[in-house]
């Protein structure tokens, strides 16, 4: 028969910590609830449970780094909830949070249990957090009661918990010493060149001994060979290249990506951007919030204030139109299933073509670099596409900027 490690179902334990995410709340409060009720209900007091609270799932491992290399907790639990959008950010930030949490609880030795909801809309959320699936705050509670009781049963790596990793690395190097050994080398021509003879543990020198107490195995080493580093060369005068031969060129060196194009209005439509974006997500938002968000960003210049305000109210303007233009230009693709930064830069670039008075390769050139900086260099290749023939259509019908 195996020996099996059983969890000790009587061990006393300690404090547990929770780390939850602020960042829709509605769903994070209640896996809270669901966790807390499962400590308590396992005998755990209220002033043995801690709760810090981080903006967004994002902070979590930072603040879960902290509390379990801390060594006060059993265990840290990590609550959550992140939800699918438009982009893809969801992705990157549930990918970084589950790898760090990993490597928290590899590292420090204390069960980090991963409570974050990833999911693809609200209802999969709320289902999770309470619903018909049950509660994820609650399982993870109970994961982290079962992790606490069983992993004192487990033999240490060092023989003793909680020693770090440098500190056992030492310790299986040199047990009595505490430092690493010492490796000889043989001299060349005897054992060969670079093969190791020995591996000694040789303890440093009391203060005031003689160099020539260090071990005899020591003293036989080689002296090492170092290259000579810039300082030593300070003084050297360049080797000149044999007569008759050609000197080495120097490697070519790798062009850089090519840099984007600021102008004198850039950050203008930048801010513009963000506002529209703003508007395309909430399109209850107090306009007044918009101007001052537009006079903060850009410092209230008196050039670029005002520009970044008429292409906004601009566009806001003749939204239905930019739109309708869109829509007969857009090639098997919908505004809805665009993207929100480049349906923005789009409906930006429609306008300072066909109603703002800019030149449309201005225009277009603008747009595309909004895109690229906002967005990847496919949107970028997407929104050039578009705005060409915007353009062209634009110039064959003989639609004048005044019409």
């Amino acid at each position: 028969m195996p020996n099996f490690f059983e969890r000790d179902a009587g061990a006393e334990l300690g404090r547990f910590a929770i780390v939850v995410s602020q960042y829709n709340e509605a769903i994070t409060g209640r896996l809270l609830d669901g966790a807390v009720g499962t400590l308590t209900e396992a005998g755990i007091a209220d002033d043995s449970i801690d709760v810090a609270r981080v903006p967004g799932a994002w902070e979590i491992p930072l603040v879960a780094h902290r509390l379990a290399h801390s060594r006060r907790y059993c265990a840290v639990l990590c609550l959550g909830a992140v939800i699918r959008g438009e982009t893809t950010h969801d992705q990157h930030i549930n990918h970084q949070v589950s790898l760090n949490l990993g490597k928290i609880a590899l590292q420090a030795e204390v069960p980090v249990l991963f409570g974050v909801l990833t999911c693809h809309t609200l209802e999969q959320a709320i289902h999770r957090a309470g619903g018909n699936v049950g509660n994820k705050g609650s399982e993870c509670a109970q994961a982290a009661l079962e992790m606490a009781r069983l992993l004192p049963r487990l033999p240490s790596i060092s023989g003793a918990p909680g020693v770090r990793r440098t500190e056992r690395r030492m310790a299986a190097a040199a047990p009595e010493l505490g430092s690493p050994p010492l490796v000889a080398r043989a001299p060349a021509g005897k054992a060969g060149t670079g093969q190791i003879v020995a591996a000694v543990a040789v303890s440093a020198p009391p203060a005031g001994a003689a160099a020539a107490s260090v071990s005899p195995v020591a003293a036989q080493r080689p002296p090492r060979e170092r290259p000579a580093g810039p300082l030593a060369r300070r003084g050297a005068k360049r080797s000149q290249p044999a007569p008759g031969t050609e000197p080495d060129k120097p490697p070519a060196r790798k062009r850089s990506p090519r840099p984007i194009r600021k102008t004198r209005r850039a950050r203008a439509r930048a801010v513009a951007l963000q506002v529209l974006y703003e508007d395309d997500l909430n399109p209850q938002r107090n306009l007044a919030i918009s101007d001052q968000f537009i006079q903060r960003r850009l410092r209230n210049d008196r050039e670029r204030v005002p520009f970044a305000r008429a292409l906004v109210q601009g566009v806001r303007r003749h939204r239905e139109a930019i739109d309708r233009t869109l829509v007969e230009k857009l090639d098997h693709w919908s505004l809805p299933r665009l993207a929100v930064t480049d349906r923005n830069v789009l409906r930006l670039g429609v306008y300072e073509i066909l109603f703002g008075g800019t030149p449309p390769a201005v225009a277009i050139n603008e747009a595309v670099e909004l895109a690229r900086r906002f967005g990847s260099e496919a949107s970028a290749f997407f929104v050039n596409g578009v705005l060409d023939r915007v353009h062209k259509t634009r110039g064959a019908r003989g639609t004048s900027q005044e019409d």
